[in-house]
This record gives C-alpha cells, sequence and structure tokens, in this order.
C-alpha cells in the first residue's frame, strides 16, 4: 500500500518538482553574489555568472528528475516526457527574460549539453548511476584510470573560462570589434605556451640536456608572445565575470599553471 502511494506521488511530482528545485536552488546560491555586488554599477547578468546560475538550475533539475522517475515509468517514455518539457521550459524562459543573444543562446545550449537522460537500464539504481556520473564528467572529474598521461589539476575553471571566452568573442566579432575571435585564439595559446611549457614530457621538447630547462622556458615564451600579439590586435583585452574585468593576458596564464589535460601517449613515443 505505501509502495502505490510512493508510486503515485512520483507520478505527480516528478515534473513540477524538479522544476521548481532546479530555480530555487540556483536563486539561493545567487544572493551571495547579489549581496555582495550590490552597488555595481554594471548588470551582473553577465556570460560567467549566466552559465554558472544557469548550469546550476539544469543540474538539479535533471537530479531531482532522475530521482523522482516513477518507477514503472519505461525510460523510453520517461525520456520523450522530459524532451517535451525541457522544449515548453526553454521557449517560456526565452520569452519571459529578454535578454541579449548570448544569454539566448545559454538558455538554450545549456539545457541540451546537460541532458543526462541517455540510454535504457536494468533498474532505478542503474540509471542514478549512470546520471551521477554524467554529472562528475560534466563537472570536469575524470577517473585517474582514464586521464593522459601527466594530467594535472582540474579541467572545469579553464573549459569554463574558455567557453565564455568564445560566446564573447564571437558576439563582439558582430558588435564593433571585427577581430574579436583572435582574442579567443591568442588566449588558447597563452594558456598552451604555459600548461605545456611547465608539465609537458613530450620527447619533441627535450632538448638536450644542456640548458634544457632554458631553452623550453624560451620557446614557451615565444609561442606566448605570439598569442599576447593575437589578443592585442583583437581589441578585447579582458573578460567580465559579475562585472570584474579579468585581464587576457593573466587568466588564461594563471589557468596553464593549474591546469594541463595531459600527453597523449602517441606523442610520448620515441620517435
Amino acid at each position: 500500500m505505501i509502495s502505490k502511494i510512493k508510486e503515485l506521488l512520483r507520478w505527480i511530482i516528478f515534473i513540477p518538482a524538479p522544476f521548481i528545485a532546479g530555480p530555487l536552488l540556483s536563486a539561493i546560491l545567487s544572493i551571495p553574489i547579489f549581496i555582495i555586488f550590490a552597488n555595481a554599477d554594471e548588470n551582473l547578468v553577465d556570460v560567467p555568472g549566466k552559465l554558472i546560475l544557469t548550469s546550476i538550475m539544469w543540474l538539479s533539475i535533471y537530479w531531482f528528475g532522475a530521482l523522482l522517475k516513477p518507477r514503472n515509468l519505461s525510460f523510453k517514455s520517461f525520456r520523450i516526457i522530459w524532451i517535451i518539457s525541457i522544449t515548453l521550459a526553454v521557449i517560456s524562459f526565452l520569452k519571459a527574460n529578454p535578454y541579449d543573444l548570448r544569454l539566448q543562446f545559454l538558455e538554450v545550449f545549456i539545457p541540451i549539453y546537460f541532458f543526462l537522460y541517455r540510454g535504457d537500464y536494468e533498474n532505478q539504481k542503474s540509471f542514478m548511476y549512470a546520471v551521477n556520473f554524467r554529472i562528475t564528467r560534466v563537472l570536469g572529474f575524470v577517473p585517474q584510470a582514464e586521464r593522459f598521461p601527466g594530467a594535472v589539476g582540474w579541467s572545469l575553471p579553464t573549459e569554463f573560462f574558455a567557453l565564455c571566452l568564445f560566446i564573447e568573442s564571437v558576439f563582439f566579432t558582430f558588435n564593433g570589434y571585427p577581430f574579436a575571435l583572435l582574442s579567443f585564439l591568442g588566449a588558447v595559446i597563452l594558456n598552451s605556451a604555459v600548461s605545456t611549457g611547465l608539465y609537458t614530457n613530450d620527447p619533441n621538447l627535450k632538448l638536450g640536456k644542456k640548458f634544457n630547462k632554458l631553452k623550453r622556458f624560451l620557446i614557451a615564451l615565444s609561442v606566448w608572445l605570439i598569442g599576447a600579439f593575437f589578443i592585442r590586435i583583437s581589441g578585447i583585452d579582458s573578460l567580465n565575470f559579475l562585472s570584474i574585468p579579468l585581464n587576457l593576458y593573466i587568466l588564461p596564464s594563471f589557468l596553464g599553471v593549474i591546469y594541463f589535460p595531459g600527453d597523449n601517449p602517441k606523442d610520448l613515443e620515441e620517435q
């Protein structure tokens, strides 16, 4: 009897409850941000801020949706219901929030990118395991056995700011900065120069025992200067994060210090 009541309750709330819990959690987490920056002159709804809050909202929605899935509802039907619900929710969000094109893009991109209900499963336990596993992957936590040799740090900050800068550079390309995409290219070069120069074990960068570190430094510095040149001519030298301008010469370099994806095993083979 109790199990039937629980199942009936799941049928009633498995769609509306996640759409309440997700925005609520996102709103709670945004409170400290708006308190701290209450006196800021600029609009706090920038691309990085929107990306963080909307991602938290949708990950929460998907997790609660998976948790509350009715046990006698097939995974295929569950997935179809959620696709329809997500489509309607995104349309309503777009109509209710007349943001600029960058933020409109995030409203559509994020629920598609984070969609967790793929595949069929034997039972609810295996389904929740898969959902939790995908969330950890999305957040940049890759099992040690699957990481490339020499990998250092956490990928999420680098991927987060790379996506934000790419969106901003595309937007500015059509809004008075025709070379804005060079800022993204330059930031990638800066990041790669620092991370590769510090951490790679690629045999092609083993430049002999004598002055090896100095030679690597000079090569990395040369590549870094090329990236800095691209940023300079792009006209975009900062990325706003909650109204705080982050310098595009410093930010990618810092991210290169704290994260390196590792060397592809094929590159480690002696030539």
